[in-house]
């Protein structure tokens, strides 16, 4: 039964994933994609990440403890293979009239061969509206699934809510013991059951979640609610298992297995002592010479092109707002490697009209740039955006550049309003 759920689940994340990179090939077609296009892409979007945390939860293999109707699951299929289709339609006409001014032959043939953009934008939203109740019914079974636990921001914290089963109670809080009993649960069944020093790690995880109890209160009461779960903040180097969450190294298991040896002189005097200084991650700012605010508009010109910038957007106005250089002076010591770079830009469109156009694209040295964000003054009112550089495609030395991208219709412009970036260090060894 699980199976068969997980691989429909699967199967639609495919679908949904499939649909929301069609749209990125479509928005050639102005008069839709202003409107319509940006708000089914929301949908998706919303239907995407849900059917994500879903899947995460059958994987994860956490038992649920009620009786859920998957049926619907298989009507919602079907009906994203439709939806699926008519974005392929857009997408042969965005690939096969977008390329020229004037019309060619083929053009011509293809004009009268195939449905017009506005016959298949109609077909598009029915059938978006009825995957309307399919919608309502999907979230329903992630919060059945979830309970109070879909408030809960850090996954590993979740996952423990949920095999404590407080979420079927729809409970606020819980027993800290009874929470540290499943995430040791847990840190076993990551590490193949295979504990060097039981005792070391209940009592780490003990610790761990004490700092917390009672962040939402007075005193301490001996139990964890969500809002103080939450002040343990998830990130890239705390959320795959509990023992990255608590910060657990092999090292202090056999450390703290037998304490009594550390009384025992094992070495001369004049011997240096070893580094016992922990080695964590490490956040350097990274200098940027940026003297102020830059804009692309309308009436501008495009500095950079194919083939350093491809796919949708890449034949809009841009200019070059700032570079950064990864130096190699920002490397704490030998004992750290590079794990990336973390970049934060205030950015704003226009501002009146439409929005979700604009976007900005990273470079690094001369290769082909990379589309970090589009500026979207709905989903993102605070005008603040974030985008990472994995570790794999930078280095120290690199040079990264920033340009920003605007359409050439009447009116539209992008501003850059600030920079700031940080490169990412962890440990060597890890």
């Amino acid at each position: 039964m699980i199976s068969d759920t997980l691989n429909t689940l699967t199967t639609i994340y495919g679908c949904i994933s499939t649909a929301v990179s069609e749209f990125q090939c479509m928005k050639d077609i102005n008069e839709i994609t202003n409107k319509k296009f940006p708000i089914y892409e929301r949908i998706l979007y919303s239907l995407q990440e849900s059917i994500e945390r879903i899947i995460k939860i059958f994987k994860n293999k956490i038992p649920i403890r009620h009786t859920l109707k998957f049926d619907f699951l298989d009507i919602l299929q079907l009906k994203l293979d439709g939806i699926t289709g008519l974005l392929d339609m857009f997408k042969k006409w965005d690939k096969i009239m977008g390329v020229r001014k004037c019309c060619s032959f083929e053009q011509f043939v293809f004009l009268i061969r195939n449905p017009r953009p506005s016959n298949i934008l109609q077909q598009l939203e029915i059938a978006i509206n009825d995957i309307e109740p399919v919608m309502k019914e999907l979230i329903k079974l992630e919060y059945d699934i979830l309970g109070t636990a879909i408030d809960i921001e850090h996954p590993i914290l979740q996952k423990a809510w949920v095999m404590v089963g407080a979420n079927q109670l729809n409970e606020t809080d819980i027993p800290l013991h009874t929470l540290v009993e499943h995430l040791f649960s847990m840190y076993e069944t990551e590490n193949n059951y295979l504990v060097i020093n039981k005792e070391y790690i209940l009592k780490r995880i003990t610790d761990f979640l004490i700092i917390f109890d009672g962040m939402a209160s007075l005193v301490s009461d001996g139990r964890l609610s969500i809002v103080e779960l939450n002040y343990c903040k998830p990130s890239k180097y705390n959320s795959s298992s509990v023992k990255e969450m608590v910060n657990i190294t092999d090292k202090e298991q056999y450390d703290n297995l037998f304490p009594f040896i550390k009384d025992i002189p094992n070495k001369k005097d004049d011997e240096p002592e070893e580094d016992t200084f922990t080695y964590t991650h490490y956040d350097a700012d990274i200098p940027i010479d940026f003297k102020g605010r830059v804009c692309v508009d309308y009436t501008g010109h495009r500095t950079i092109k194919e083939p350093l910038c491809l796919g949708y957007g890449a034949d809009f106005n841009n200019l070059k707002a700032c570079e950064f250089i990864i130096s190699s002076d920002l490397l704490p010591s030998n004992k750290y490697q590079l794990y990336g770079v973390e970049v934060e830009c205030s950015a704003t469109d226009q501002g009146f009209g439409g929005t979700n156009q604009s976007h900005l694209r990273y470079q690094i040295n001369d290769e082909i740039t990379v589309k970090a964000f589009q500026v979207d003054r709905e989903l993102c009112r605070d005008n603040m955006y974030h985008f990472s550089i994995p570790p794999e495609d930078i280095k120290l030395g690199d040079t990264v550049k920033l340009w920003i991208f605007s359409p050439g219709w009447s009116g539209w412009c992008m501003w850059l309003n600030s920079v700031k970036a940080s490169a990412n260090f962890i440990p060597a060894n890890m």
